[in-house]
């Protein structure tokens, strides 16, 4: 979609919708599809296989039943869920040919066959229909998934999305032959993982890479933080989340819409819930509880007439105000405005029954 549109508008009148990938958007990780494409091959080379944990030094039988048990290979000898480690083990097992079609083509083929959540892609845009000329919404993914495989999703090729932000792979191959030929990926040119998420959210509030660095003044921001949404289902979230509500964003948690399971998982976790707005069902059906709280917390950005720092909001949330003269400032605020006030305690909500 690009940006231009949205600079039409005045910084005021700009949301930005920043979402996850994987079990935000989706019901399954992304790598799912590829990886059973090659279960076969994965399973004859790696399931039984004995080797020693580095970690403990114990020896264990690697057991490969589904095509997630994938991920249990980088997580012995890497840090689990950083968002690094599993990308070396797929390079690794398609340089040995255990992987096939590691290539741009490939992947998108098989990121075309995720299962997205309930109401995707089509709530991106009806929401915009919902507040066209009022506002301009732009979509945002931040993943620590593999770019190629977002790109070749329904989501994005319904092009709402503005842009995407994951792994980039690379076929250095091809880059030393001269030649784009297709050829298999062997190498990343950029890696996102769980803690830089939080530098690409910095990227889109001041209008790209080349801002990244550079002190800005408010007005010239492409979006105010507090008119952006943060969407995840907290695995590799939570520093993005914890930045972007101190800055005053909206941070929604999501879980699988009708699972009670999923929901207890997400509600008991205080490192997620204590730096979420809202908990939601992964629903973005139009009616759903995460369309409404969506479409009302717009209206509430748009209807804003507050300026206090929301910097203070949250350092007063967590008792961090030393000053007492401060502390008292913020306190006799809260209690006169509504806006900030919302800031504070969390809308949690439990499955629906939505078919």
């Amino acid at each position: 979609m690009g940006l231009e549109e949205a600079l039409k508008y005045p910084l005021e009148k700009r949301i930005a919708l920043i979402f996850d990938y994987d079990l935000t958007m989706t019901e399954e990780f992304q790598q799912v599809p590829y990886l059973a494409d090659n279960f076969r091959a994965i399973q004859k080379e790696y399931n039984g296989k004995e080797v020693i944990n580095p970690k403990t030094g114990e020896k264990i039988t690697l057991s490969i039943n589904e095509p997630a048990d994938y991920f249990r290979l980088s997580d012995l000898w890497g840090e689990p869920h950083n968002g690094v480690g599993y990308v070396h083990q797929m390079l690794h097992d398609a340089r040995k040919g255990i992987l096939k079609n590691f290539t741009e083509e490939g992947l998108r083929a098989a990121g075309a066959k995720v299962q997205v959540s309930p109401g995707l892609p089509e709530f991106m845009k009806k929401l915009r229909k919902e507040w066209k000329d009022k506002c301009h919404i732009s979509y945002f993914i931040v993943s620590v998934g593999l770019e190629p495989l977002i790109e070749g999703s329904t989501i994005a090729q319904s092009g709402q999305i503005d842009e995407i932000y994951a792994t980039k792979l690379y076929c250095l191959d091809e880059f030393w032959k001269g030649k784009k030929n297709g050829g298999m990926y062997d190498s990343m040119s950029e890696i996102v993982t769980p803690f830089s998420k939080t530098g690409h959210a910095i990227e889109i509030a001041k209008g790209g890479r080349v801002n990244l660095n550079r002190v800005m003044k408010h007005l010239s921001y492409c979006f105010d933080y507090r008119n952006m949404f943060v969407l995840g289902d907290g695995t590799s979230d939570i520093s993005q989340f914890a930045y972007a509500r101190r800055k005053g964003s909206r941070i929604i948690g999501v879980y699988r819409y009708d699972s009670v399971e999923a929901f207890d998982n997400i509600r008991t976790n205080k490192l997620i819930q204590d730096r979420c707005n809202a908990i939601k069902p992964r629903n973005y059906r139009e009616g759903s509880d995460l369309w409404n709280y969506m479409n009302q917390k717009i209206k509430v950005m748009l209807e804003r007439a507050c300026t206090f720092d929301p910097e203070f909001i949250d350092m007063y949330r967590k008792k961090k105000i030393r000053n007492l003269k401060i502390r008292d400032i913020v306190s006799k605020h809260l209690k006169k405005c509504s806006y900030c006030n919302g800031l504070l305690d969390p809308s949690i909500s439990p499955p629906d029954d939505t078919e």
